[in-house]
């Protein structure tokens, strides 16, 4: 049953769920490429970190991983706050906390 249930709300929430998956993708692939620019071998041979340039880019770099931090966060709330009426009448029929703990990975899973 809750099976079904998981399927029928990942289906349901499928647009959501799109702009969490997108917005991930997005920070995930904007702190990959501040990382690779740190870690380059082209960059460190240029000597460029003894001037403000290096300092920069670390600066930057820190900056963007906040803001993924701060984003990764958000959308996380954005989800649940956008399912917790939901949360709310499974309890009122008498569902155990478990088992949505259990609905929610499952349609995680699914997606």
């Amino acid at each position: 049953m809750l099976g079904k249930l998981a399927f029928r709300n990942m289906k349901r929430s499928a647009r959501d769920y799109l702009v969490y998956v997108l917005t991930m993708t997005l920070v995930t692939a904007l702190v990959y490429a501040f990382s690779s620019l740190i870690f380059r071998k082209d960059f460190i041979k240029i000597d460029v970190w003894n001037d403000m340039m290096g300092t920069m880019v670390i600066v930057a770099s820190v900056f963007v991983v906040l803001i993924a931090a701060w984003l990764i966060g958000y959308m996380v709330r954005f989800i649940l706050e956008k399912r917790s009426s939901e949360f709310g009448i499974y309890l009122l029929l008498g569902m155990k906390k478990k088992k949505i703990a259990g609905l929610y990975m499952r349609e995680t899973l699914l997606l």
